[in-house]
């Protein structure tokens, strides 16, 4: 429960307490590595997923937290490899195909993020989740306009826009569009958008 209010350090307490008298609970060690996690204690937190992942192999969370940390450590290859085992236990869990796509994307490889964002469209077709890291590829591949497209269709979505308005600004700034940038993210601080 304390995970749950955010207090990360009492629930690492708690649920060391909890793991002392059952070690093989699956989701003793998941909420553990996940505590772990926020608190960016990244290799414990790993040990802790891994620990899941002997009592149950086919645990697609713990597979999805190990590409999280992956991609965290900028390790494309290893986050890559984790969401395949997610996509493979868990077919239409949507957050397997997003690392996918977010592994792809930080290894420059645009095709295989276009088959993961499109993968993932089949389960949650037009997600604002999908549609930022669509932007964040058009970005790369220097389609502004098709980026912005993509980023004002996810703003439209969400209640915090953010982090979307910050991948907007910056696709204006790739095109020198400083003012055009400051613009929207003042209307949106406005209470505009």
């Amino acid at each position: 429960s304390y995970h749950l209010k955010g207090d990360n350090a009492a629930a690492v307490e708690q649920l060391h307490n909890s793991l002392q008298h059952d070690s093989r609970s699956v989701f003793g060690h998941y909420y553990l590595g996940t505590a772990l996690m926020a608190m960016g204690k990244n290799n414990e937190a790993k040990t802790e997923f891994f620990d899941c992942l002997k009592t149950d192999p086919t645990f697609s969370y713990a597979f999805l937290r190990l590409a999280e940390l992956s991609l965290r450590m900028k390790d494309a290859e290893g986050a890559t490899q984790y969401a395949r085992e997610v996509m493979q236990f868990s077919p239409t869990m949507l957050d397997g195909y997003l690392v996918a796509a977010d592994a792809a994307i930080l290894s420059n490889d645009t095709a295989r993020a276009e088959k993961a964002l499109l993968l993932a469209d089949q389960i949650s077709p037009g997600s604002p989740a999908i549609r930022v890291r669509q932007a964040i590829l058009d970005g790369l591949k220097k389609d502004y306009v098709k980026a912005e497209k993509e980023y004002q269709g996810a703003l439209a979505q969400v209640k915090d826009p953010a982090p979307i308005l910050a991948g907007l600004a910056q696709i204006y700034m790739q095109q020198g569009q400083m003012g055009k940038a400051i613009q929207e993210i003042s209307s949106y601080a406005n209470g505009a958008g």
